[in-house]
């Protein structure tokens, strides 16, 4: 079996605005990454597993973030954007692996004096491509969470977290059960 050490190349380009009273942020950027060597494929054959290294791949892709900000009320939104290939010559199938195109967050905060409530939702697109077990390939899911904080003092603090709230069942690798919903009591002592 012969790895090949990994080289790469990289380019990104970002911009960064505020405005109206630094309580609206906007971010976005793009970035192209050239990889050598950087991975390798398995290929099945019933039984049978091998390994070789991938020549060439490129993983480009764009980004965007807004956030505002309003008395105790806070909010983002984030949406990725990839697109991942095999660039290798003599390549009919140029999808890498387990790479989603399309992911999304976005969250949704109140603070009111001593207490914090927020909730987020979490999107990620199918998978194009899976290696082992191509059928089972994970497909696109949303997990919802929220979370409630108490600040006793200065040094204390409770949180109550609730995690994939509405107990959807999702893959982000086939056969790889994420958790159910899951609830996570906290103290913080600093």
């Amino acid at each position: 079996m012969n790895i090949e050490v990994s080289h790469s190349g990289r380019g990104m380009a970002g911009l960064r605005k505020k405005s109206l009273s630094d309580r609206l942020n906007l971010e976005a950027t793009e970035e192209y990454i050239r990889l050598t060597h950087e991975q390798y494929k398995v290929h099945c054959n019933d039984n049978d597993f091998q390994v070789t290294n991938l020549s060439s791949s490129m993983i480009s892709g764009a980004e965007t973030s807004i956030s505002f900000s309003w008395k105790g009320l806070s909010t983002i939104a984030n949406y990725t954007y990839i697109d991942a290939r095999d660039t290798t010559k003599g390549r009919t199938d140029n999808t890498l692996p387990y790479k989603p195109k399309h992911s999304i967050y976005t969250s949704l905060d109140y603070q009111y004096s001593r207490f914090m409530i927020g909730t987020s939702l979490r999107y990620v697109s199918k998978v194009e491509e899976a290696m082992f077990h191509p059928v089972d390939a994970p497909k696109a899911f949303y997990v919802v969470n929220a979370k409630l904080s108490c600040k006793l003092s200065k040094r204390v603090m409770l949180s109550l977290a609730i995690d994939n709230i509405l107990n959807r069942p999702y893959e982000e690798m086939e056969r790889y059960r994420m958790p159910s919903r899951s609830i996570v009591f906290r103290t913080v002592v600093e």
